[in-house]
This record gives structure tokens, C-alpha cells and sequence, in this order.
């Protein structure tokens, strides 16, 4: 398999030794520098990750209609998934759509987390619990 690699490098370098030869602005192109470290050439193109952070933001759901170490288990694991994630191409994007997510996490860890003794019939964490995490005046539905 190496042969074949070492083949089609050795040619590519002919072709592209003939390329320059004929015309002196080709090692400027983008098509000799697709060629040349193509690994490294990053394309001059604008990308919207805000489509991948909504998507992000789905996972960040669940834990709020969970209860007592299941809520506190998932919190935990959110929080390791962003502290592990690498820094964001698009800081503003990420922390304007995941940003308020996050803060939501850490005060739901300061907080803590009341254990629910059974599955039914457990009491409702003080002030959160059946109204999706928000207490009468801090739902967005309330009227």
C-alpha cells in the first residue's frame, strides 16, 4: 500500500513540476496549494455554526424534567462534555446559543440536587419540578 502512495506522490510531483514550468503563477494558486499540504489549506469561506449550536442545544433539554441523582448525574455530564469541547470557531455564536445553557447548568449544580425517594408521588424540588424547572413568576408562560 505504501508503494501506491509513494507512486502517486512521486507523480503528482511530476505534474506538478510540468504545471509550473508552463506557467509561473501556478505555486500561487489555489489549486497548487489544494495540491501541495492540502491537509493545511483551510478554504477562504465563511461558516454559520449556528445550526450546529441549536443542534448542540437540544442535548441541553432533558436534564431540566429529570429529578434528584439523575438530574445531577446528567448536569455533571453536560458540563464535562463543554469543559472537554475545544474552543469554538464562532466564541460569539457559541455563547449566545449555548452560553445561557451553561449558566443554567452550573446554578442547578450550586443549587444541588434533592434525592427523589420514589418515582411516584415524590415530592417537587422546592420552587422547580412540575412547572419545567421554573418557578410561577419565572415562567415565560405565565400569565
Amino acid at each position: 500500500e505504501q508503494n501506491v502512495v509513494d507512486e502517486a506522490l512521486a507523480l503528482a510531483d511530476e505534474l506538478m513540476e510540468k504545471a509550473q514550468n508552463c506557467d509561473t503563477g501556478f505555486a500561487r494558486s489555489v489549486t497548487a496549494r489544494l495540491l501541495t499540504g492540502s491537509a493545511e489549506f483551510v478554504p477562504s469561506m465563511a461558516v454559520d455554526n449556528t445550526i450546529y449550536y441549536n443542534g448542540l442545544k437540544k442535548e441541553f433539554q432533558a436534564w431540566k424534567t429529570m429529578r434528584g441523582t439523575e438530574k445531577e448525574a446528567e448536569v455533571n455530564r453536560l458540563l464535562a462534555m463543554l469543559d472537554s469541547m475545544g474552543r469554538p470557531q464562532d466564541q460569539d455564536g457559541f455563547d449566545r446559543i449555548i452560553g445561557p445553557e451553561r449558566q443554567q447548568l452550573e446554578a442547578a449544580l450550586a443549587r444541588g440536587f434533592k434525592a427523589v425517594e420514589s418515582a411516584e408521588g415524590a415530592e417537587a424540588e422546592e420552587g422547580y419540578g412540575d412547572y419545567g424547572d421554573y418557578d410561577d413568576y419565572g415562567d415565560p408562560n405565565y400569565f
